[in-house]
C-alpha cells in the first residue's frame, strides 16, 4: 500500500516517522497524547494513532505487537497495511531524538489545512450580500483563536488534579487568583471574582449600579488587574467625572458645575495623575455583544485583560435576529458567559431588575431580572443591590435598624446587598453605605 507523499498541506513521510517514533520509544508518548483528530492527513495514520491512545489510556506499553493486536480487534489492521507497515514505520525513523521536529511539522501542516478550510468557507459565505461582515469577522476570530489555543484538547484527570492543587497552594500562601472588590464584606461572602465566571449585579434604576461598577473597577486596577469598561449609558467625560468624584473625594455636583475650592483642585489633580496610570480601558460606542467580543479579544491580545465590566446588560445589542426581548437578552447573557470562558477573564455585568408597581420596593429576587430567565441561568453569581425605603424593611440587618434614619439625614443611603446566587459558594445578605455625592460604596464599621 502506497500512502506516502508530501505537499504544502500534508507530509505522509513525517506522519509515518512520528508513528514509528511512538512505537519505538516510550519517551515520545507525551506528544502522542497531544495529537487531535485530523492532525494526521492520512486516515490510516490517524487510525493507528487512535489505537495507540486507547492503549495508553489502558496503561498498555506500545510496540508493533500490542498496536497490531488492538487494530486487529477493531477490524482495521489490514486497512492500515498490517504488521508489516508498523515494522516499516519503525525502521523509517532516523532517530527519536528529533521527535519534537517531527511532531511540530505534523501539527503545523494540520493547522494549515484547518486554516485553509476555514477561510475558504468564509470566502464563500461573503459572496452572499445579505451576510453581515462584522459577524463573519467575529466568527473567524473566534475560530482562529480556537485553532491556536488547542481548545478541543482533552484534559486528563491528573492534569486537573495538579492544576487544582497548584491553585490551592497559591491561596494558602496568600497568592490568591481571585479579583477582590472594594467591599471586604462582599469578598468575605463570595471569595472574590473568578476568571471564567459571569457575575451579574442587579438593581432597580437609581440605586447606584454604575457607581458600584466604578468602585470595583478602580479597586481591581489599583491591584494591577487589567480591566475593560463598556458603558452604553454615559459619555467618556461623564464617566470620568464619576471616577474623579470617587478618587478625589469631591462632591460630584461641584465637579459638574466646576465650582471647586483650591484644596479640591489639588485633590483632583492627584486623582487625575493616579487615574491616568491605572491599567483600565474604556469603550463607549460598542453597541453589540459581537463587537464587544472583538474589542475584548483585541485588548486581551494586545495588553492583557483580567476583568470586563458591562454597564449595563439590557442596553447591549446583538446582531443575531430574535423574535422576543427575552431571546435577545438570553443571547447577550450567553455571549458574555462565553467571553468569560473563552478569554479566561472575569465578566461583571450590571443589569436592571423589574420595577415595583404600586407598592414599596422590596429586595429583588432572581425572577425579577428584567427581560430573561437566561440571565439567571448563565450567571455564575447574581448580586442584588436594594435601597430600603423604611427602617422596617426586612432586608435591613437587625443591628443596622437603629442607624438607618441617621444615614439618610447625613446624605447617605443604606444599601442591602444580597448575594442571591453563587454557583460555587455562599449566599447571604449584608448592609453597606452608599455615598451618592462621591459615587462611593463603603462597608459599615462594626
Amino acid at each position: 500500500m502506497d500512502i506516502m507523499g508530501t505537499n504544502g498541506f500534508y507530509s505522509h513521510d513525517y506522519e509515518r516517522t512520528l508513528v514509528g517514533a511512538f512505537l519505538q520509544d516510550s519517551n515520545t508518548y507525551r506528544y502522542l497524547q497531544s495529537l487531535e483528530s485530523g492532525d494526521m492527513h492520512c486516515e490510516e495514520h490517524m487510525e493507528i494513532v487512535n489505537a495507540m491512545k486507547d492503549l495508553l489510556a489502558a496503561k498498555v506499553p506500545l510496540d508493533a505487537l500490542t498496536v497490531s493486536d488492538a487494530l486487529n480487534k477493531g477490524g482495521t489492521l489490514d486497512s492500515v497495511g498490517g504488521v508489516s507497515y508498523l515494522l516499516q514505520a519503525i525502521r523509517y525513523v532516523p532517530t527519536t531524538a528529533n521527535i519534537r521536529t517531527y511532531y511540530n511539522k505534523v501539527k503545523e501542516l494540520s493547522l494549515r489545512r484547518k486554516l485553509y478550510t476555514l477561510l475558504s468557507n468564509k470566502a464563500t459565505v461573503l459572496n452572499d450580500p445579505s451576510v453581515d461582515s462584522d459577524t463573519v469577522v467575529d466568527e473567524v476570530l473566534t475560530k482562529l483563536r480556537a485553532l491556536t489555543d488547542d481548545r478541543g484538547e482533552v484534559v486528563r484527570a491528573a492534569q486537573i488534579a495538579s492544576a487544582t492543587f497548584d491553585d490551592l497552594e497559591k491561596r494558602v500562601k496568600g497568592e490568591t487568583t481571585a479579583i477582590m472588590t472594594d467591599l471586604p464584606d462582599l469578598n468575605h461572602v463570595t471569595g472574590g471574582m473568578q476568571k471564567g465566571e459571569l457575575t451579574v449585579i442587579g438593581a432597580r434604576p437609581g440605586v447606584g449600579k454604575s457607581a458600584f461598577a466604578v468602585g470595583m473597577a478602580l479597586f481591581a486596577s489599583r491591584k494591577s488587574y487589567r480591566g475593560l469598561v463598556v458603558s452604553r449609558e454615559m459619555t467618556d467625560v461623564q464617566y470620568g467625572q464619576r471616577v474623579l468624584s470617587n478618587m478625589a473625594d469631591v462632591d460630584g455636583m461641584k465637579i459638574r458645575r466646576g465650582n471647586l475650592e483650591t484644596e479640591e483642585w489639588e485633590r483632583i489633580g492627584d486623582a487625575i495623575n493616579e487615574f491616568a496610570g491605572l491599567p483600565l480601558s474604556f469603550t463607549f460606542r460598542t453597541r453589540t455583544v459581537e463587537e464587544l467580543r472583538m474589542v475584548a479579544q483585541h485588548e486581551k491580545d494586545s495588553v492583557g485583560l483580567d476583568v470586563l465590566y458591562v454597564d449595563y446588560l439590557q442596553l447591549m445589542g446583538t446582531k443575531q435576529r430574535t423574535d422576543t426581548e427575552a431571546l435577545r437578552l438570553g443571547k447577550i447573557s450567553g455571549a458574555l458567559k462565553d467571553i468569560a470562558l473563552d478569554l479566561n477573564i472575569a465578566v461583571v455585568a450590571m443589569a436592571q431588575v423589574k420595577r415595583t408597581e404600586g407598592r414599596a420596593a422590596v429586595m429583588p429576587i432572581l425572577s425579577d431580572l428584567k427581560g430573561s430567565g437566561d440571565i439567571e441561568q448563565d450567571a455564575d453569581n447574581v448580586i442584588f443591590l436594594h435601597h430600603p425605603e423604611a427602617a422596617d424593611d426586612p432586608s435591613i440587618m437587625p443591628k443596622d435598624r437603629d442607624s438607618f434614619a441617621a444615614y439618610d439625614s447625613n446624605g447617605m443611603q443604606y444599601i442591602a446587598v444580597n448575594v442571591a446566587k453563587q454557583r460555587q459558594g455562599n449566599t447571604g445578605i449584608f448592609g453597606v453605605i452608599f455615598d451618592p455625592a462621591h459615587m462611593r460604596y463603603m462597608c459599615i464599621a462594626r
